[in-house]
């Protein structure tokens, strides 16, 4: 399951900055969280506690950049 969900968040993020340098919004930024979600939960698994920090501050600024572009 590790091995998914690490593969999965790299899909995710890929994907996010794909979209991003290709200026398609807000697509990118539903990507980007949930490849920092999926990479949140699997750090929490696999208890890489940098990780979990990295990740969860990400969540905050695409989140916070998704609120403000409403």
């Amino acid at each position: 399951m590790n091995t998914f969900l690490g593969w999965l968040g790299c899909v995710f993020v890929c994907a996010g900055a794909v979209c991003t340098s290709f200026q398609i919004d807000p697509l990118n930024i539903l990507f980007l969280n949930l490849g920092a979600l999926v990479y949140l939960i699997w750090s929490i698994r696999t208890r890489t506690w940098n990780q979990v920090v990295v990740n969860t501050v990400l969540i905050g600024i695409y989140a916070a950049g998704a609120i403000i572009r409403m």
